[in-house]
């Protein structure tokens, strides 16, 4: 049903699902990472990273520059590759820290 609204998948087997919410006073983000890729609908490409946004409602300037700077670094195929391939959790953050 979210995925009717508005499409989270971006290019390169990614998505960035979200939701406002007064259940939540500061952004919180979820990562997920899959090899075999998940399927955001039959339309769309598998996904292979997935980052989950919750964003208190009165947040939304603040998630519009995180998900922009997510998708910035994300946007490059090198990033993704060198994500999907970290071993540990360390890695994988020492890698997106690299990126930026």
């Amino acid at each position: 049903e979210r995925e009717g609204k508005s499409l989270t998948v971006a290019n390169g087997g990614v998505a960035f699902p979200h939701a406002r919410t007064d259940l939540v006073d500061q952004i919180i983000l979820g990562i997920g990472r899959s090899a075999k890729g998940v399927s955001f609908g039959t339309e769309q490409p598998l996904v292979h990273l997935i980052f989950v946004i919750a964003v208190p409602q009165q947040m939304v300037n603040d998630y519009l520059i995180c998900v922009g700077s997510l998708a910035r670094v994300l946007n490059r195929e090198e990033t993704r590759t060198a994500l999907l391939a970290a071993s540990t959790p360390a890695e994988f953050f020492d890698r997106m820290r690299d990126q930026r």
